[in-house]
Parts: C-alpha cells; structure tokens; sequence
C-alpha cells in the first residue's frame, strides 16, 4: 500500500504547542507510511519544516483575526481572499490525500475551497477548547459538519467543544526522547540573574498570554514569599503577538505585588534545558488549559508541576501523582502546594526519577503516530 498523502495547515507561525506537535508528526511518522507537507505562515514552523525535507507552503492564516471595527472587518475580508487563494493553489500544487486541518478557520476554509469537487478527506484537529462567541461556534458549526474525522488533544477538550463529544478520537501529544539538564548551562542562567544557588526557584516557561495565567502566577508567588522569602520566579517565554507589551505588563504587576527583585523574565530561550536544570518546581497557572506539553516536559526533566485539576493537566498528573493537583481557580491552594513542593527534597527525589519514566512509557512517540495514521486510514478511501 502507498503511502498517504497529508497536507497540514497550520494557522500560526509558532513557536507554540500546537506548532511543536505538527513538527513532531512531520519528522516522527515515517516517510513509507505518510508523505506529509505543510501549508503556514512564513516563521519557525516553516524553517523547520523545509529543514527537515517536507515542503512548505506559504499561507498567511494569522492575518484573520476577529475585529469589532469597520476599517478591520473590511481588511480581515481581504485577507480571507488572500489565505484562500494561497490555500488552493497549495492543495493544487501538493494534491493530498488528506488534508489536516490544525485549526477551527483552517479546516472551514479548506472546506469551503474544495466545494464538489473535493478528492481528499478532511481530518479536524482541535488542540484548544475554542472560546464562544455567535461568530465562533457558526465557524465550529461549519467544521463540525465539514469534518471527515475529528481529533482532540485530550478527553477534556472532545467534551467541552459543542458538536465534537462522540465524534472525537483522543490523541494525546507526545514527546521525544529527551536529553538531559546541563549543570553548566544552569548554573551560567542562575548567575546571570544573579540568583543563588541554593535559593527554592520556582519555573514557568510558555505563552506569556492572558489565558495561559502568568498574571496569577505572580499573585500566587506573592503568596508563596511570605512562607519562603529566598524563593525565586523564572519565566521563560514570550506573548504570541506582542512579546514587549505583554512582558512589561507583567513586570509593572510583579512591582505591584513587591516581588519584582525575585522575579526574573528570561524571554524566549533557544534552549530549555538549562532552564529545567535551574527549577526546583514548575508551576503551570493556565485556569483553562487543553492538553499543556510543559507538564509533560517538566515531568520529562524530572521536575515536580503544580497545575489546576482541570483539562490536559488533570489527564496527565492524575497518572502521575494526582498530588500536584489544586482546585481548580484556588490561588492560595496553589501557591501553597508550590511551597510544599519547594520544600519537599523527598518528592523532589522521587520526582527526578519516576518522572522520565512515567513520560517516556505513557507518551512515546509512537503512541501518538499511531492513533493519527490510523485515523488517516480510517477516513482515506484509495
């Protein structure tokens, strides 16, 4: 049997988890089962992608967003036109078997291109819960119905999005094989913030965005100071669109809060490993989080995670040690287990050695690849 042939689209340039999954998928599933391209914005997905082999092809999905003003209505209109025309002639130039489709106006537009004469399967893959508005759930709608097969990243997401519960098949994401920390490049991060080594050093790294909860970070580390006054914050990672304003923000609400001198913005880092290896705890605030590839990537490096019990963090540390779980949106619960994970060289320990483990074991590589190939299968008539 030949190989399927399978077009990804992908709405944002990256870096983010939706773009480190798509990446994954183009270099883990093996060229003798799946021929696979890209369809993107120009950015790091991109370069990566051609990179490793696969072709790629320009599409500009991060210029629809949604608008209130008359001026950006009409100009998001015009960017309609402009993603569809690049849409077509990168379905027309790849010719797919399958087309999968990493966003909710991915999926619709590819849809609404094929028209009757559609010679593909459309495979939906929803990696966010997708706030409501009147206009979003018509786009969900439209998916949903345009939609040969559904995929979510976990059981939360397949039954928080309307139309999808029954539909969905869970693909929980994966991660490689990982290497390990390097003393030398954390202790050359911890100097160049002047932080001491022996201080309990709190990490967050991801979107500095609104919904991922960086902001009640800060307020629970706040917390956590009057019980460990040497704890320290890092956070590494910028905002998808305006990485400067976000960090400032977040910075002013850090000196509000009288902790600014602990908390230290690391930025957008090549490389985590020196990250991980400077962390004793990391802290995953996000109220609302769809599957969240750091607590897997944390748990990976051996590090203890504090996340709400709700979403993809619930999936996952509920495998692990359902423990590091606080009520979902108790800000004092959380920065409470944060001191006590701090604290606990024990759990520390024990963290350090059942964490690879557990990864390695529940979330290899190959789980996931074969959920999405049979999937591809499932939907693709030769």
């Amino acid at each position: 049997m030949k190989p399927v042939r399978v077009l990804h689209l992908v709405h944002t340039p990256g870096p983010g988890g939706t773009e480190a999954v798509v990446a994954n998928l183009l270099s883990w599933i093996p060229r003798s089962e799946a021929v696979q391209a890209l369809a993107c914005p120009e950015g790091p997905l991109a370069v990566q992608a051609r990179d490793a082999g696969n072709p790629c092809y320009p599409v500009p999905f991060d210029l629809v967003r949604r608008t209130a003003s008359p001026i950006g209505l009409a100009q998001t209109l015009g960017h309609v036109c402009a993603v569809n025309n690049a849409l077509v002639r990168s379905i027309d130039a790849f010719q797919p078997d399958i087309v999968h489709a990493h966003a909710v106006k991915a999926a619709v537009l590819a849809h609404r291109y094929a028209g009757s004469r559609r010679n593909w399967r459309l495979v939906w893959h929803l990696h966010d819960y997708i706030p409501l508005g009147r206009l979003r759930r018509l786009w969900i709608w439209q998916a949903c119905r345009a939609a040969d097969a559904i995929a979510t990243v976990s059981e939360h997401v397949a039954l928080n999005v309307p139309g999808v519960e029954g539909r969905a098949t869970v693909v929980h994401n994966s991660l490689p094989p990982q290497r390990s920390k390097d003393p030398r490049l954390s202790r050359e991060l911890l100097r160049s913030c002047g932080v001491p080594g022996t201080s309990p050093i709190l990490g967050y790294a991801g979107r500095l965005d609104a919904e991922k909860g960086v902001h009640l970070l800060l307020r629970a580390f706040s917390l956590v100071r009057l019980n460990l006054p040497s704890a320290r914050l890092l956070i590494a990672g910028g905002s998808q669109f305006r990485s400067n304003d976000v960090t400032r923000e977040l910075q002013g609400e850090a000196a509000r809060l009288g902790v600014n001198d602990a908390v230290h913005f690391l930025g957008r880092l090549p490389d985590l490993l020196g990250f991980y290896g400077a962390i004793t705890v990391f802290a995953h605030p996000a109220p609302r989080e769809p599957f969240g590839l750091v607590v897997l990537e944390a748990l990976a490096q051996g590090i203890p995670v504090v996340a709400y019990d709700a979403g993809g963090p619930r999936e996952i540390l509920r495998g692990f040690d359902p423990s590091f779980l606080v009520p979902q949106g108790d800000l004092e619960a959380f920065a409470a287990k944060c001191c006590r994970l701090l604290s606990d060289s024990a759990l520390q320990a024990r963290t350090g050695v059942e964490g690879p483990v557990f990864v390695a074991e529940a979330y290899r590589p190959e789980v996931q690849c074969r959920k999405v190939l049979s999937l591809y299968w499932r939907v693709h008539t030769p």
